[in-house]
């Protein structure tokens, strides 16, 4: 609700405000690390890939890079 106690997404084209978008999830995963490290517990982990091919790799913010760092698997399984 806005302070005018209409929905956030009131007269807007798409009424969206309660979807995440796709560019969000890096700052949810990023704000899931802090709230765990300030816990001293494990952060949520992303899915885990062996390889990574990353195209057009200046197009991400170093925030997407580091997720996307976290996502590569360490050794062999």
């Amino acid at each position: 609700m806005a302070v005018d106690g209409r929905a956030i997404d009131e007269g807007t084209p798409l009424g969206d405000a309660e979807t995440v978008d796709v560019e969000d999830y890096a700052i949810l995963f990023e704000l899931e690390r802090l709230r765990a490290q300030r816990a001293r517990a494990a952060p949520a982990s992303p899915s885990k890939y062996h390889c990574l091919l990353i195209d057009e790799a200046q197009e991400f913010s170093p925030l997407e890079l580091s997720l996307l760092g976290r996502c590569v698997s360490r050794g062999v399984r």
